[in-house]
């Protein structure tokens, strides 16, 4: 299984939380890839980079710009028909 992790490396609690992921997920014979999205704008290339490379699924960490994206997230991720998960209750309300 191939994992995508959407990260901010400018958020400290978002990338800490994205090298947690790629931690545990090793343990379960999970690949996981770490996308780093600073701005908005970084958000369609990164679901781009997830379908090259045969992403399964997307996680989102949290930060500023995730955070106020989650809608196009989810549906990038309802198009690209993978599961996506985040840390949050708001993102299942929007499609995700």
């Amino acid at each position: 299984m191939q994992v995508v992790v959407l990260f901010d490396p400018t958020n400290l609690g978002g990338a800490a939380e994205a090298e947690d992921i790629q931690a545990g997920a090793a343990h379960l014979k999970i690949r996981v890839t770490a996308i780093e999205v600073r701005q908005a704008a970084d958000i369609e290339s990164a679901f781009r980079r997830g379908a090259a490379i045969g992403a399964d699924a997307y996680m989102l960490t949290q930060s500023g710009v995730i955070n106020v994206q989650r809608k196009l997230i989810a549906e990038l991720s309802l198009r690209a028909r993978r599961p996506g998960m985040a840390p949050d209750f708001q993102f299942p309300q929007m499609g995700g």
